[in-house]
């Protein structure tokens, strides 16, 4: 490794970036790690800020098989707001599809979550993050579910 100058040893000073502590977020906050995950995800932590130990990306195969299925619950049926959480990137698709409870939506990973909703959703339903025609890495961080307030 030293003869293909790879480092081997982190420079002085040199700090890792610190995940987002999901207690200080509001609402329901699934982490990546409570995804049911098909396919070829990566497990990274070059982009930050991110949610726990790491993120995963699809590698930018825009397999079609690659897909996290998060299972949420919330206290009763009724309005909400949700965000996918991942690491923003100018490399990140543009149009990542999002499939909650049946609705597909298209998220742009190349800049901050946005908020999704209001939607009318059960006291159970699944939010589904896919590759299928992603122009860009696709990246998985966890998902946060808000109750909306009238």
């Amino acid at each position: 490794m030293l003869d293909d100058k790879q480092i081997v040893e982190l420079p002085a000073g040199f700090k890792r970036p610190e995940g987002i502590d999901r207690g200080k977020l509001e609402g329901i906050v699934l982490d990546d790690k409570d995804a049911t995950m098909h396919g070829d995800w990566r497990a990274s932590r070059a982009s930050s800020p991110f949610l726990g130990p790491e993120y995963f990306h699809d590698g930018n195969t825009h397999d079609r098989k690659t897909r996290a299925d998060f299972t949420v619950g919330v206290p009763k049926a009724g309005r909400y707001r949700l965000r996918v959480l991942y690491p923003a990137h100018e490399n990140r698709a543009s149009n990542t599809p999002v499939t909650i409870n049946g609705t597909t939506v298209r998220i742009n990973q190349k800049k901050a979550g946005e908020w999704i909703g209001p939607l009318q959703l059960p006291r159970s339903f699944t939010v589904t993050v896919g590759n299928e025609g992603a122009n860009g890495y696709v990246v998985i961080d966890g998902v946060q579910v808000v109750e909306v307030k009238r």
